[in-house]
């Protein structure tokens, strides 16, 4: 119905006219760029992931003699942390999990949910709740310290934004940019990009993502290394400077047009 208002009509008019009009549509990803030239076969657009700035990259990945912590940021949503993983956590003994963010209008007091399941599971002692970092800079110093971050999405999601959040999350280069492994959905979008910095589940399913955990926190060796791996590929070219080079580039030619 919200589709359907007066509000959502006006906007799709000035969508289709601003579309129109630009030299360049730029997108996080190839799917949401394709969609767009359903409606706009003529626009030009170019893709760009939503990476963290090369000055970003930083930090080291989690000691290896303290408690293995997962990490998630973002909004607190049961789609992007499901209570699953909580149930899969508590198959991890001494595994942390290490959380900030905030809630949306449409997941108020999800975080009691979850700390209130945390309680029931006896995981109150390994659940940290950061709450929201006031600066860019404090969301990435949260990081410090922890071993692999969480970047989940529903499997089978609905919701298109979901289906296609694969580069455009920042999620997952943040935590590489800070020195951390990746958890992520077992969807073929995902796994392309980010497999081979991780290990991937099924977030419906607490043991598969119990596997997925275990298979990070027990080769630490391993996981230490994919995450360094994946720092270097945020320095080197999963970086907005270098994901805006071509960008810039084509700009240009089309000002000298």
């Amino acid at each position: 119905a919200a589709q359907n208002s007066a509000f959502a009509r006006a906007c799709l008019r000035a969508r289709a006219a601003l579309a129109r009009r630009a030299k360049l549509a730029v997108f996080p990803n190839a799917a949401r760029a394709r969609d767009f030239q359903i409606d706009f076969p003529s626009a030009r657009t170019a893709v760009v992931w939503n990476c963290a700035s090369v000055r970003e990259v930083g930090s080291q990945h989690g000691p290896t003699d303290a408690p293995f912590t997962f990490y998630y940021h973002g909004t607190l949503v049961p789609e992007r942390l499901p209570v699953t993983v909580l149930h899969a956590l508590r198959e991890l003994p001494a595994a942390r999990l290490r959380i900030g963010g905030y809630e949306t209008i449409g997941s108020v007091d999800f975080t009691a949910a979850l700390l209130g399941a945390a309680n029931e599971l006896g995981l109150a002692d390994r659940i940290d709740l950061l709450g929201i970092a006031s600066t860019r800079a404090d969301l990435l110093s949260q990081m410090n310290g922890g071993h692999a971050g969480i970047s989940l999405v529903p499997s089978a999601a609905a919701d298109p934004n979901l289906q296609q959040m694969a580069g455009a999350s920042n999620k997952p280069f943040d935590y590489l940019a800070r020195g951390l492994a990746l958890l992520i959905t077992d969807r073929a979008e995902w796994t392309e990009i980010f497999g081979a910095y991780g290990s991937a589940c099924v977030p419906e399913d607490a043991t598969s993502i119990a596997r997925a955990m275990h298979a990070l926190a027990h080769d630490r060796e391993r996981t230490a290394r994919i995450a360094r791996e994946g720092q270097l590929r945020v320095a080197h070219d999963w970086n907005y400077e270098a994901q805006f080079a071509a960008v810039e580039a084509e700009c240009d030619q089309l000002l000298l047009a």
